[in-house]
């Protein structure tokens, strides 16, 4: 998209921000739940795993997301 703020880069979602573009990916299968994200332009990274079906709510993957926009604004 054009000016906008999404964008999807081999399989990586792309959140184009102000300060710099967050790179993400989430998955789960039965059982497990995995989250990677970084940002290249602050060099950080987070990586999240959990041995636990994903909940409903998405509440792990929203709070490791959270931890790198959260690290990233800090850097």
């Amino acid at each position: 998209l054009r000016g906008g703020t999404r964008r999807l880069g081999l399989v990586w979602n792309i959140r184009v921000r102000p300060d710099g573009a967050a790179y993400h990916h989430s998955g789960a299968t039965r059982g497990f739940t995995a989250f990677a994200g970084f940002v290249p332009e602050r060099r950080t990274a987070v990586v999240a795993l959990a041995n636990s079906t994903p909940a409903l709510d998405q509440a792990f993957l929203q709070r490791a997301y959270t931890t790198l926009v959260t690290l990233h604004r800090q850097g």
